[in-house]
């Protein structure tokens, strides 16, 4: 999630790459270069001599780090993406999941791809919908699937109401992967004269200039 600052990274004495800027997350497919049931070495080398900003002057890893191990048949990195359209009068939410999924199998794949909504309580608000796709051996490709929120709960600053979309990647009913993510269902309008309306209702932007966030 973020090494501040100027970072290179190895595995087992393998380069994996550089990063200059603090701020923004970065990862590395190290698949070729572990040692399955050794041990690894990790190591990390950052440089904070050079100014980033008054924004923070610190060193070293300060954020989160993961270790993500996926099948050989999985959702790309940051791979499912959503989107909402509210009706005129915001009883009915379309929901949009685009989900690109990618192969490392040397043969041709049968998937199918399940997405359902969730209210934060953990009940599902929509019926799983299932596309089928055909992934190339080494290959990647895409589908989108479509659903309806009745009476949606809106995202507002009082109320920043989240859903959670959790799609699967399935193969003859085995699951290989599976993401959740969070979203909110809201409507968002700015007019040149008018200026922001959220869900309808006007409001006045503030807020601070916060790097971190």
């Amino acid at each position: 999630d973020g090494v501040f600052r100027d970072c290179q990274g190895w595995v087992n004495n393998f380069y994996l790459g550089r990063n200059f800027s603090g701020y923004p997350s970065f990862s590395y497919d190290i698949t070729d270069f572990i040692h399955p049931g050794k041990d690894n070495i990790v190591v990390v080398r950052v440089d904070a001599s050079q100014v980033e900003g008054w924004f923070y002057e610190g060193a070293g890893i300060y954020r989160h780090v993961w270790l993500n191990i996926y099948d050989n048949v999985h959702f790309e990195e940051n791979g499912i993406f959503i989107t909402s359209q509210l009706n005129r009068d915001r009883t009915d939410a379309e929901i949009k999941v685009k989900a690109d999924v990618e192969s490392w199998r040397a043969e041709d794949i049968n998937v199918q791809i399940s997405a359902v909504v969730k209210d934060r309580e953990g009940n599902a608000v929509t019926r799983p919908k299932v596309r089928k796709l055909k992934i190339d051996a080494d290959g990647k490709c895409s589908t989108e699937i479509e659903m309806s929120v009745e009476n949606p709960m809106l995202w507002d600053i009082e109320s920043p109401y989240l859903y959670r979309m959790e799609t699967t990647l399935l193969e003859n009913g085995k699951e290989l992967d599976k993401r959740t993510t969070i979203f909110g269902i809201r409507e968002i309008i700015f007019d040149k004269d008018k200026g922001l309306f959220l869900n309808g209702r006007n409001i006045k932007i503030q807020g601070e200039c916060c790097h971190q966030d």
